[in-house]
């Protein structure tokens, strides 16, 4: 696949996952009262998660290049998911 179908490809792909969130709209009160906290956790923790990757290379080829350290983070962001649906 070309370059160029790629980019098309995922383009309409993300524009997609962007009108996800409109879509919400259009449910009744109480099934989007049971969706509104799930969805701000789920997109803050993208955020969170996309930036935590993001500076991590800069700071493991700071500290020494361990590949182990990626898989320890994104176990900890799992167990804390697991842990807080566990509590909640």
């Amino acid at each position: 696949m070309s370059t160029l179908s790629w980019i098309v490809v995922f383009g309409v792909l993300m524009s997609g996952l962007a009108l996800a969130g409109s879509v919400t709209l259009l449910l009744p009160e109480r099934t989007f009262g049971k969706l509104v906290l799930p969805l701000v956790a789920l997109a803050a923790g993208s955020l969170l998660g996309g930036a935590l990757f993001h500076m991590l290379p800069q700071s493991v080829g700071a500290l020494g290049n361990e590949v182990s350290v990626y898989g320890l983070l994104a176990l900890g962001f799992v167990s804390f998911l697991v842990l807080e649906q566990f509590l909640h």
